[in-house]
């Protein structure tokens, strides 16, 4: 069985009362636990909850990090946890974060007059951005976007991929 040391737990406590993704210059500020020692505890505590059968994971995203639920067990979490944007606005985000980039003439193809208004809750909340390109306005998702629905990426490939499972549906 392998030892933790204090400050691998430390960084568990700080991941697990966050409730949000940390970076590693907020952990040290958090922990008061130095660069190398935070890196070394957080690949040390990636390993070993990825060794272990539990339902907690500990993931990096972008580049912070985050303990959360593995997938397998985000249903279950649904039922538990009150969502916090209304449905349409949250259909409105997977949208974005399938299709992105998007122009917002087609979103508001796809979702209909509303669109403006859930944009700028998603913006409100800096989980989506849109800059004007030419004659049309883009919308794009953020890192923020990733980290709000524990997706464990950036990457915009991957995050269809995800959001094309979850709807199940080919990506």
């Amino acid at each position: 069985m392998v030892e933790f040391v204090d400050e691998d737990l430390r960084i568990e406590a700080a991941l697990f009362s966050a409730g949000k993704p940390l970076s590693i210059a907020e952990l040290e500020r958090i922990t008061g636990i130095g660069r190398k020692k935070v890196k070394e505890a957080l690949e040390f505590l990636m390993e070993e909850y990825a060794s272990r059968d539990t339902a907690i994971e500990i993931v990096k995203i972008g580049n912070k990090y985050s303990m959360q639920l593995k997938d397998r067990f985000s249903d279950l979490a649904q039922e538990l946890i009150p969502t916090e944007l209304p449905k349409d606005v949250l259909k409105t985000a997977a949208l974005i974060g399938y299709h992105q980039p998007i122009k917002q003439a087609k979103l508001e193809a796809m979702v209909g007059h509303r669109v403006l208004e859930h944009i700028r809750i998603l913006e409100d909340m800096g989980l989506v951005k849109k800059k004007r390109e030419g004659r049309y306005m883009v919308v794009r998702i953020t890192p923020k976007f990733s980290e709000y629905f524990g997706l464990g990426t950036t990457d915009p490939e991957e995050i269809r991929k995800i959001l094309a499972e979850k709807a199940g549906i080919n990506g």
